[in-house]
Formats: C-alpha cells, structure tokens, sequence
C-alpha cells in the first residue's frame, strides 16, 4: 500500500481533509457492526454506489465477507490486506486494493484504484459474466431440444411397439378365422367323398351349403386383407371424383343379393337418383358393400336393411339401418379399432375379424369424412358416414 496509508489512525476521521474525502482515487468508508455505512468519501460512494443515506446491504463485500472481517478481533494492525471484491450479483463486480481495521465494532476500510485498469477489468469480467450467460441459455435450449427429441423418439418407439403388437394380434385372429373356414371344406368335402352314395340329397345340400358358406367367409376375409395389406402400403391411389351414389350402391348391393335372398332380408334403397358425392371410386364400393355385407351377417331371416342418403348442401350422409340384432356398448366402442374387436358371428354362423370395418373407417376418412355407429341389443344398427360434394373434399390429397 502507498505510504500515507500507513500514517492514518484507522478511527481518526476527523483527520481525513476535505482533499480526501472528495478524492476519486481512493476509497475510505466506515461500517458499523450492522453494515450500516458510517462514512464514506467520494470515491467509495461512486464506485460502489453507496448512497448518502448508508444503504447497503455487508453481503455486498464478496471477498473477504463482511462478517468474517468483524468477526476478527480489534487490532490497532489491518486485519487484512490485499484485494476486495464488492458486488451484489447483478451489477458488474468491482474491485479495490487496500486495507481493513477492526476496532470498536466498527470496520475501517481504505484503498486505491486505478481507473483505467479497473475500468478494463470491470469490461473484461462483464463480457465474461455476458459470455456465460449466453453459454448458460443455449445450454438450456440444447437441453430442452434434447428432452422434445427424446420424447418424440419415445413416443413414436412406443405407437410403432403398439403398432406392431396390433398388428401380431389381428392377424393371429385372421390366421384362426382362415384355418376354420379351410377346416369346413375339407371336413365337408371328405364328407361328401365318403357318404356321397349313401347321404340323402337334402343331406348333401346341407353341406354344400356350409361348404359354399365357408368359402365366402374364407373370400371376404381375404379380399379385405389383401385391400387392408396395400393401403398399408401405399398401393392404394386415391382418385377422387364425381360419383352418382344411387348407382354406386346398387353397384355395391349386387354382389349381396343372394345372401339377402338366402335370409329372406328385405333391402331398401332410398336415395335420389341424381345424388352426386366426390369419392375415390374403389374406396366407395368397398365402404358400400362391407357396410351393407355387416347388415345382412346380423341380421334374422325375414329382417330388413335400409339404405338412405341425406344432402346437407355441403356433405351427404349415407346410412345402413338394420333390424338386426344389435350390439351393447361395449362392442360399439371397438368397432373400428384394429385388434381391439370382440370376436363376432352372425345369424347365419357367419365369421368374421372386424377388418372390413376398419377399412371403412380408413377409407372414409381419406375421403374426408367421418364414420359412426349407433346401436342397441335386439334392436338393430345403424351404419352412418359422411362424403364430401363436388369440390368439397380434402383439399390435402
């Protein structure tokens, strides 16, 4: 320390002239046991801001701390001696070399700066605090970037592990379903080899019956797999356009009329001829007929099947309505989900996955509509989906 220091009485204030007091280069201040500022020339106020009313806060002393220097004894000698360091977390960090006493509970501490150096290193510690702050925030960004990528990759880990397990499930039922109705037709057929001089003619219709039965079943299941396997795939090209919806249901009915014919089922159409929808041709005939197919599989000989359509300017909903034996709730709420059907057969012994359905639901959709169903036990069904008019489809695909 320079020399005048060392001929200062540490308590003497009324020693300390006016030059000093209005000194910018050197820096006197006295503390009270509390912190409260009991004098502070020019150069300890604007340095550190000390207001002339002795607001400040001893956790401002960084280094030593406050308390550690009044804890020291009295001593007529510095308690210590080198660099301080003020500062109250926010605002840039100052630094002074010098001196400070302890004596009566109260703290005398004195010291000097150079301007230009401390300015410098004042910037050089700012830039710093600035560069670690920049540091702090991108490390906050890269970590959560990090989280959201982590909890994407996890999320579609798990849809694809569900995915997969669906998919294992649904076709585990299929595999069941195909090997009954192949069981059918052998065990008919071996029959039929077997007993053919011996079984009466009503006998040998019976079983051709549940033969041909069989082997629809077994068609059906197969012709929708082989659709469900391509829209999967992306094999499936969606070329919507104008359709006239009273042709494409008797286009659709056609292949069914004999089943209906076989359980005595009544099917009424109620549509306008002139009706128009803007579809994708092979999606709407397979909607059509696994809709009107589900109709006739629940329903009792001698029910009914209606099919209507209602134009609301904007869509047109199509609906099936059966007098068929319904579904509980239950069963309402798996309808189109895949793999999460409960097994069903129909009044006839009919069998079936629930795939046919699904593909309704998803082609539908790709259509821009929606499907639903409402139903209660012994009370039938009712089949309902939505098409888009000319021009109003998914402007998406």
């Amino acid at each position: 320390m320079i020399g005048w220091m060392e001929n200062i009485s540490p308590f003497g204030l009324e020693l300390l002239d006016t030059a000093l007091n209005e000194s910018a280069s050197f820096c006197v201040a006295v503390f009270s046991e509390s912190g409260e500022v009991l004098h502070a020339n020019k150069g300890m106020r604007e340095l550190f801001r000390i207001e002339a009313n002795g607001e400040w806060q001893p956790a401002d002393l960084l280094t030593p701390a406050f308390e550690r220097l009044m804890s020291m004894p009295d001593s007529d000698e510095a308690v210590f001696e080198g660099l301080f360091t003020f500062g109250n977390g926010l605002d840039v960090f100052r630094n002074i070399k010098g001196k400070a006493y302890r004596r009566e509970n109260k703290l005398f501490i004195i010291g000097e700066f150079n301007v230009s150096e401390l300015e410098n290193l004042n910037l050089r510690i700012s830039a710093s605090n600035q560069e670690i702050n920049n540091l702090q925030r991108e490390l906050i960004k890269e970590k959560l970037t990090l989280e959201s990528t982590y909890a994407q990759l996890q999320s579609a880990y798990d849809l694809t592990r569900e995915a997969v397990a669906t998919k294992d499930k649904f076709f585990s039922i299929i595999a069941h379903d195909l090997r009954n109705s192949f069981q059918i037709l052998i065990a008919g057929a071996e029959l039929l080899m077997l007993e053919s001089i011996r079984t009466s003619p009503a006998k040998v219709l019976a079983r051709g019956e549940s033969m041909y039965q069989a082997s629809q079943s077994a068609l059906d299941l197969l012709n929708n797999l082989l659709t469900w396997a391509r829209s999967q795939t992306g094999t499936i090209q969606y070329r919507p356009q104008e359709l006239n919806l009273f042709a494409a249901v008797h286009r659709a009915m056609h292949p069914l009329l004999n089943k209906a014919e076989t359980k005595n089922i009544i099917i009424d159409v109620h549509i306008s001829e002139n009706l128009s929808v803007f579809a994708d041709h092979d999606m709407l005939n397979t909607i059509l007929m696994n809709l009107l197919g589900n109709a006739l599989k629940f329903c009792r000989k001698g029910d009914s099947v209606t099919v209507a359509a209602r134009d609301d300017g904007h869509h047109v909903t199509v609906s099936f309505c059966d007098t068929g034996v319904g579904m509980d709730n239950q069963m309402l709420e798996q309808l189109f989900g895949l793999g999460n059907q409960r097994k069903s057969t129909g009044t006839d012994g009919e069998q079936g996955t629930g795939l046919g359905l699904v593909l309704c639901k998803e082609f539908v959709e790709r259509n821009g509509g929606k499907i639903w169903a409402q139903s209660s036990v012994g009370k039938g069904s009712i089949f309902s989906f939505t098409l888009p008019k000319l021009g109003l489809a998914n402007s998406s695909e």
